[in-house]
């Protein structure tokens, strides 16, 4: 007796479960696409600029180099 009630618990504690969360999906899935919307929003701020000063500065860094390396293959 025991076991089947605590099985038909379980069920409908399933069943609820799944009707609450079908409730939610909506709202985590608009919260998601947010998160998203604000990482592409950091992403374009931020790490874009970042990434093209780095770029900017390691091709300053290999412009001084280069004339150094020249002066140096003449030895």
């Amino acid at each position: 007796f025991m076991t089947s009630s605590i099985g038909l618990l379980i069920l409908t504690g399933l069943r609820m479960w799944r009707l609450h969360w079908q409730r939610h999906i909506s709202e985590i899935l608009s919260l998601i696409t947010l998160l998203v919307v604000l990482l592409r929003i950091l992403e374009f701020s931020i790490y874009l600029p970042l990434k093209f000063e780095y770029l900017t500065q390691t091709q300053n860094a290999a412009s001084y180099i280069a004339p150094m390396r020249k002066s140096y293959s003449k030895y």
